[in-house]
């Protein structure tokens, strides 16, 4: 959740590059925040974040 809030666009694409393909092992990951989404990430991150999760997410 930290690096959503990074200004670097590139800090949250390894992160999530690194995370989503081992969550995703085996089928069944549901992407979401574990709480909530924190006041100090924009709308254009979170956007971000989410193109994010459906490019690295998605089936083959």
């Amino acid at each position: 959740v930290r690096a959503m809030a990074h200004p670097d666009p590139t800090v949250i694409e390894r992160e999530i590059a690194r995370k989503i393909p081992v969550a995703k092992h085996g089928g069944g990951y549901i992407y979401h925040a574990d709480h909530s989404v924190p006041d100090n990430v924009s709308f254009q991150q979170y956007q971000r974040v989410m193109e994010l999760v459906k490019r690295y997410g998605t089936f083959s």
